[in-house]
C-alpha cells in the first residue's frame, strides 16, 4: 500500500497519458480515413488533461522540480534558503487547499444541479472530481515538501556550524 501511495502520480498520469493519446490518435486516424471526427474525444481529452496537469503537478513537487525562481535563494545561507523553501510550500499547501474547496464546491454544485456534459450528457460531476483530487494530492505533496525542508534547516542549525553566504563553512 505504502508503494501505491509513493507513487499514485506516477501512476496516474501514465494512465491518463496513455488514454489522452489514443484517444487524439483515434481521432486522426478517423479525420484521415471516414473524413469524420470522433465528437466525444474533444470532451474526454479536455477533461482529463485537467488531471493530468495536476497530477503533473503534484508529481513536480513530490520530486522538488517544480518551477521556482532560485536567484535570491542561491545567495542565502543553507538554513534559510531551506526556511524560504518550507515558507514557500506552505504557500503552495494554502493555494492547493483554496483550489480544493473551490473544486469541491464546483462538484458539489454540479450534483446539486444536475449539470451534465454536452457531448456525451454524463453528469458533469465525473469530469469535476477531476480538480479536487488533484489539487489534494498537490497540497499533500507541499506540506510534505515543507516538512522535509523543515527537517533540513533544523538539521542545519543543529550541526551548529557557521556558514557564509555561499554556504562554506567558516571555520
Amino acid at each position: 500500500m505504502r508503494k501505491l501511495w509513493d507513487n499514485i502520480e506516477e501512476y496516474v498520469c501514465f494512465t491518463v497519458a496513455v488514454v489522452l493519446l489514443s484517444l487524439t490518435f483515434a481521432n486522426i486516424v478517423s479525420r484521415y480515413v471516414i473524413h469524420a471526427s470522433i465528437s466525444f474525444t474533444e470532451e474526454i481529452t479536455t477533461n482529463l488533461f485537467v488531471l493530468l496537469s495536476t497530477m503533473g503537478t503534484a508529481l513536480a513537487v513530490k520530486r522538488g522540480s517544480h518551477l521556482g525562481l532560485s536567484i535570491l535563494t542561491d545567495t542565502l545561507p543553507k538554513r534559510a534558503a531551506e526556511l524560504t523553501a518550507m515558507f514557500s510550500c506552505i504557500i503552495g499547501a494554502v493555494v492547493g487547499c483554496v483550489l480544493f474547496y473551490c473544486g469541491c464546491t464546483m462538484v458539489r454544485n454540479q450534483l446539486l444541479y444536475g449539470a451534465v456534459s454536452i457531448t456525451l450528457t454524463i453528469p458533469a460531476a465525473i469530469y469535476g472530481v477531476f480538480l479536487p483530487i488533484g489539487m489534494f494530492f498537490v497540497t499533500v505533496r507541499f506540506l510534505q515538501r515543507a516538512a522535509q525542508c523543515w527537517r533540513n534547516a533544523r538539521g542545519s542549525a543543529a550541526t551548529g556550524s557557521l556558514s557564509d553566504q555561499s554556504g562554506t563553512p567558516i571555520a
